[in-house]
């Protein structure tokens, strides 16, 4: 930026910049450099991936203000220009917009994305051509030229469909998408009869120019860009051209050798060549997001032997002569991307090496006095005075992931996608269901596979290596766990003999590898099966250095022999296959049709496995076990039902009228007795704590033969028109007003007697000028026909979950359903105005377009004018961003009418089951979804904008009740007042009468002041030294007022506890348990909710969240709170719910209050394995007990915390809990931390010492942080 800013490129050796130049024929220069600060906007997204927030907006600001449009006289290519520009702009906007990654500028106004649309407009007519394929090169001021050359590459054709794609996501205008759509599908219709792609092709006529074909130069991205556009759009057609072209290029690009792919003519299969290029190194991370870990592996190992002859890679590297082709290296990325991607698969630290070793020959041969230099000769490391922009674009920010475990991007759960030049892609929240443009998909239905099994490798290396005896022995075990476990270790990714069969395929002996013998291998490793780990490096004052794992370890690993890498393995995949249930007829012998399904097991368990009962991994191996089915429901013979399945998207999950027809996958693992639906027609998913609702009489053929008959014989049929019947209710002046609706011919239906509650929100025309002083007028009402309006009213957040009420006219009614479904509207309703000159009371039909390819699956309803009239002058005014801003909302509530003979029936819940499991989530019910309460319009906050998970602030965290802040050993101790003479102050006075505390309540106020030390110890310490086991009680405002109490933990005190505190709190129900781990502090309580739920004494149930670790620890100690069967006879039992959840996996309690559960360190198992603990965060609020650590890969994830009650056990450290000194540390490493508690005490800690040695600690006064010990009873205000 000091050197070259604004000019498109740094001269690291002239310390210079670099724009286009002036001979217009220079391609290798113009093709790319074009006077619009290319090496900025391609590294925008690398400032953000650093840190570097401030740096990134300025960034930002600095593009904005030096690049107003892109009305510039350069001829371009088209490709470089996409990837390079038109991506950074994109993934720029995707991050400075996107609330939940920490990027978010409100100042900011879509600059960038308005620079996209006008370079994408710009690169438009490239794609006028006869077959589609774009013109390699146009001007970005005139357009194509008339002298341009016709020839260019697949991958130029092909490599577009990401950028163009989001484009198009993100303005609702398909036309990008389906240019760049079209000109993939070109190229790929041109493949050969083998399957391959070639090179260069003439764009004009279709014909290939070159038949070369192979992973490398010309068509690598093309490969990549398959796989990521399925990843990223959820486009089947995608993956189905990725799979057929992967194929193909294993069986006649892929050497036998399995590491090297050779240059093959596309329709023979012959070879042509004797090279591999520098580009074909990104093939090993594409292989990775394939899920070929293995064929990753080896691919990958080639190219980095290459590397390491040179300490560069060569453009091009003759395998044969085993000497560069093409000598220079321009500083590419790609071996450092698959790099990154191998270490992200397989956390061996092996990849660290690796990284290490690029980086320390970057650092040694590339750098300069002002930059890094590409080398024109790897052998003479003669330097070249150029630093391309995707340097700082792809290959420093590869090498910063791979070193900084803890980035975002590491731990980012999202279908994002790397461009093919290292631009990252988080789809926001609006877009992820998004299709603009529907793929011509070929019957894939078998095309879906469960995840590659990767110990399978493994196991058969054991039974082709070791007899039975020797796989039993316990150093061999312990191998085989370390391999599967894939500790810290540095394990060899292959045997030696394969790594020295590819160092002598390069051209590298055994004494000239200097990485193997002085950084993997100690001198006297003499096999592939034990290794030494040595230190990463032999100093330590690289900053990266502390990010990186013990290295120091030593361990042991068995790998992959060459015939096994080339074994069909890998074809051994185990696809999931439609299968249509095959019914019997009414009254045959076997009837177990009515049970819903019969069994299918797609899984192969007849392939041989070592002997390893009772190990350690047998149970590992079941515990990840998964069972996969994939069915379709189909009516037996003699069996009636008119209706087709309408599947609805609710706020819990779906609900369908019927199951008939409808495919269905079902998991199960090993270790539950229990099937979930995962998946509906192989299109919609449902999340783990989702349900799927279907109407009895929608299934009635798989009930018992009984209520089947009797439904069979009423013949009904029900009448089509009766699910057209809408009813929209709208909270008026504290009157609830009905009106009668139109309902669109697309789109999603409600069933009778189906409710779905939300806010209206109108789309105005002028969201930049917002005025609430008047009731909203017709043309204040956006005709919903332009994307923009409807970013602005995303900014908001006033879209996603809310109905939208656009204008009517200017474009079809599908396309402005489209936008609001796409921004994550639940419904749309239509102004029926313009009908003031005919019937007022009229609502036309809303008309499928034809032609219109897009499914669409929201509600969409049309009012008449005179209803439309009144729900304009009937808009709410409420507060937006903390009283700033007011916007207009309406409480409706959209109700399908029930036919007038067939009367809603109270809900009746039945449990259809599967191979003998309960399929959990699959509800049959009597009625239609049971109608919600109507509740008020509630807008979103400032906070909330800026972090999607503080919108629960909108409601409310009320306050924390601490029920116990002892240990498991409680507190007086019964070893210290059995003595003759007690001596433990702390337990004596915890056993005096409690003191009378003043007022009605034990809040948290400062009670601790220097000046009165002594009246404090004399008068307040009674009753403050008891302590049950820890445990505590969140109370929760919802949005409609209620109120819901989370208790966190109930351990063998909590009975008593409760007796103590309920009353006095006046408290009562338990709406959520929460268990944090599965000792018997935290759960042994558990049978004491029999005391809430014995016969609905307070209430029905109680809901238990908890992971499965803790989930089998509870079953095992009661049985029947899991399965009430296996309870003695006449017992009563608590009533009690399982939920789970994953640790770094939020979820939602209430549908409204977002728990994020947080991984934390509670002592070891053994010597090697820690034992976790779960911590939860609350929005602001943190919560963590009983640990001695909390990683630091949870640390991004607490930035906002400012209040935190953290594990205290002494003022001493401990094993297996945080001491005085740590617990200080944790709460000081809150950056936004305003106060904090510490709980978990043990009797060797007297509260109010403890509390006057926190009020003279100095680190606490710097930060104006308060924090105290807690005591049972202690209740703070959030």
């Amino acid at each position: 930026m000091m050197l070259a800013f604004p000019e498109d490129e740094l001269n690291p050796l002239k310390c210079s910049g670099r724009s286009k130049s002036k001979d217009e024929m220079n391609w290798n220069l113009n093709d790319v450099l074009g006077d619009y600060c290319l090496t900025l906007i391609d590294s925008l997204d690398a400032l953000a991936i650093l840190g570097d927030v401030k740096g990134f907006h300025k960034a930002i600001n600095q593009v904005i203000k030096q690049v107003p449009n892109f009305n510039i006289d350069s001829r371009v290519q088209v490709f470089e220009v996409t990837i390079r520009i038109l991506g950074g702009l994109i993934s720029a906007h995707l991050l400075v917009t996107d609330t939940r990654l920490g990027f978010y500028d409100e100042d900011y106004n879509d600059q960038l994305l308005l620079l996209a649309i006008d370079l994408g407009n710009r690169l438009l007519p490239a794609f006028e051509s006869p077959t589609g394929i774009p013109w390699p090169r146009v001007n970005l001021k005139k357009g194509r030229l008339p002298y341009e050359t016709s020839s260019t590459c697949a991958a130029g054709a092909g490599t577009l469909i990401l950028e163009f794609g989001m484009l198009s996501r993100l303005t609702g205008n398909p036309i990008y998408e389906e240019v760049a759509r079209k000109a993939l599908l070109e190229v790929w219709e041109r493949k050969s009869p083998l399957g391959l792609i070639g090179n260069s092709l003439d764009m004009q006529s279709g014909a290939w120019l070159e038949n070369v074909a192979y992973i490398g130069a010309g068509v690598d991205s093309i490969y990549e860009y398959f796989l990521k556009g399925y990843i990223l759009f959820d486009d089947l057609e995608y993956f189905d051209m990725f799979s057929k072209s992967y194929s193909s290029v294993n069986t006649w690009v892929r050497d036998p050798n399995l590491y090297l792919f050779k240059n093959v003519d596309m329709e023979t299969g012959d070879l042509l060549t004797y090279w591999v290029d520098s580009l074909s190194a990104f093939w090993p991370g594409l292989q990775v997001l394939a899920g070929d870990i293995d064929g990753a592996i080896i691919s990958h190992q080639f190219l980095f032997t290459i590397w390491r002859k040179y300490h560069a890679f060569p453009e091009r590297f003759d395998f044969n002569a085993k000497t560069p082709n093409i000598p220079s290296y321009p500083l590419r990325p790609e071996l450092i991307e698959s790099t990154y991607f191998l270490y992200q698969a397989t956390k061996n630290p092996y990849y660290l090496h690796v990284g290490e070793q690029i980086l320390e020959d970057i650092n040694k041969y590339c750098r300069t006095l002002c930059g890094f230099a590409g080398l024109s000769n790897v052998l003479t490391k003669t330097k070249d005075d150029r630093m391309e922009s995707f340097f700082l674009s792809e290959t420093l920010k590869y090498l910063y992931l791979l070193f900084d475990t803890d980035n975002i991007f590491n731990k980012l759960d999202s279908n994002f996608v790397f461009t093919t030049e290292g631009h990252i892609f988080v789809p926001p929240p609006y877009f992820t269901q998004l299709n603009v443009i529907k793929s011509k998909v070929r019957d894939l239905s078998n095309a879906t596979c469960q995840k590659f099994d990767h110990t399978k490798y493994i196991l058969k290396y054991l039974d082709n290596q070791y007899n039975d005896t020797a796989v039993e022995s316990t150093e061999l075990i312990e191998e085989i766990e370390y391999n599967l476990m894939r500790t810290g270790h540095v394990v060899l990714p292959l045997p030696l003999k394969v790594i020295h069969e590819i160092n002598s395929a390069v051209g590298i002996s055994e004494e000239m590898d200097e990485f193997f013998h002085h950084v993997i291998l100690p001198a006297d490793a003499t096999t592939s099966l034990y290794l030494n780990r040595g230190p990463i490096s032999k100093s330590s004052d690289k900053k990266w250095f502390d990010l990186l794992p013990d290295l120091l370890k030593r361990g042991t690993s068995s790998s992959y022999d060459l015939d096994l890498l080339n074994s069909d393995l890998l074809k051994d995949n185990i696809c999931l296959k439609t299968e249509e249930v095959a019914y019997p007829k009414d009254g045959s012998e076997n009837n177990n049709f009515r049970k819903a399904f019969t069994y299918n097991n797609n899984r192969n368990y007849g392939e041989k496995i070592p002997n390893l009962q009772g190990s350690k991994y047998e149970l590992l191996k079941k515990k990840n076990e998964q069972l996969l089915h994939n069915l379709k429901v189909t009516l037996p013979e003699g069996f009636q039902f008119d209706e087709e399945a309408k599947i609805i998207k609710t706020s819990t999950g779906y609900v369908t009228n019927t199951l008939k027809d409808v495919q269905l996958q079902l998991q199960k693992l090993v270790t539950d007795d229990f099937f979930l639906i995962t998946k509906i027609n192989n299109k919609l998913e449902l999340k783990r704590n989702e349900v799927l609702k279907v109407k009895k009489r929608g299934i009635y053929w798989l009930l018992n033969e009984e209520e089947s008959n009797a439904y069979r014989d009423q013949h009904i049929r029900p009448n089509k028109l009766e699910f057209e019947k809408i009813l929209l209710e709208f909270a008026i002046s504290n009157k609830i007003e009905k009106f009668g609706a139109g309902v669109a011919q697309f789109g999603s239906a409600l069933l009778p007697g189906q409710v779905i509650s939300g806010n209206l929100i109108p789309l105005l025309s002028n969201m930049n000028n917002i005025n609430v002083s008047s009731q909203l007028s017709i043309n204040d009402v956006s005709l919903g026909c332009e994307a923009r309006d409807f970013i602005n009213l995303q900014k908001l957040n006033l879209i996603k979950g809310n109905f939208i009420l656009v204008r009517r006219g200017e474009c079809a009614f599908q396309d402005k359903s489209l936008l609001v479904e796409s921004f994550g509207g639940i419904g749309m309703i239509v102004l029926g105005l313009g009908l003031e000159n005919k019937n007022k009371k009229k609502v036309i039909t809303m008309e499928k377009l034809k032609g219109f390819k897009t499914e669409l699956s929201i509600l969409n309803f049309m009012l008449n004018y005179d209803d439309s009239m009144i729900i304009l002058k009937n808009f709410e005014k409420k507060k937006l961003f903390e009283a700033s801003l007011e916007y207009f909302c309406l409480p409706v509530k959209a109700i399908g009418e029930s036919p007038p003979s067939n009367p809603l029936i109270p809900a009746q819940q039945i449990t259809l089951r599967y191979s003998n499991f309960p399929i959990k989530n699959l509800v049959v019910v009597q009625s239609g979804v049971v109608s919600e309460k109507q509740v008020p319009c509630i807008l979103p906050t400032k906070q909330h904008l800026k972090d999607p998970r503080r919108r629960s602030k909108a409601m409310s965290l009320l306050e924390f009740i601490f029920l116990g802040t002892g240990t498991s050993s409680n507190v007086p101790n019964i070893s210290c007042l059995s003595k003759e003479s007690p001596t433990c102050s702390t337990c004596i006075s915890a056993n005096l009468p409690l003191t009378e505390f003043e007022g009605e309540s034990l809040e948290d106020v400062d009670d601790f002041n220097l000046s009165s030390k002594v009246t404090i110890k004399n008068t307040m310490r009674y009753g403050k030294n008891r302590r049950r086991n820890t445990m505590g009680l969140l109370r929760y405002q919802k949005r409609n007022g209620e109120i819901k109490n989370i208790l966190i933990d109930a351990g063998k005190t909590f009975y008593n506890a409760a007796l103590e505190w309920f009353p006095f709190y006046k408290l009562r129900n338990i709406d959520a348990v929460l268990l944090t781990h599965g000792h018997c502090d935290a759960f042994l309580g558990l049978d004491d909710l029999r005391g809430w739920t014995h016969r609905g004494s307070i209430q029905d149930t109680v809901e238990i969240f908890c992971n499965q670790d803790t989930y089998k620890v509870v079953q095992e100690a009661f049985p029947y709170l899991v399965d009430t069967q296996k309870s003695t006879g006449g017992g009563d039992v608590p009533n009690v719910k399982f939920n789970f959840f994953e640790e770094e996996k939020p979820f939602l309690l209430f549908d409204e209050l977002l728990v994020e559960p947080i991984k934390v360190v509670h002592g070891k198992k053994n010597k090697n394995e820690a034992y976790y603990n779960v911590a939860f965060k609350f929005n602001d609020f943190f919560y963590c007990a009983d640990a001695n650590e909390i990683p630091n890969l949870s640390r991004d994830r607490l930035k906002d915390v400012k209040a935190a009650v953290i594990d205290c056990l002494n003022f001493e450290t401990h094993l297996s809990h945080f001491g005085y000194n740590q617990s200080l540390s944790e709460i000081l490493k809150f950056p936004n931390i305003e106060r904090g508690y510490f709980t978990g005490f043990s009797h060797s800690v007297d509260q109010i010492d403890m509390n006057l040695k926190l009020i003279e600690e100095e680190s606490l006064k710097n930060r104006k942080v308060r924090v105290r010990a807690a005591f049972d009873g202690l209740k703070i205000i959030l």
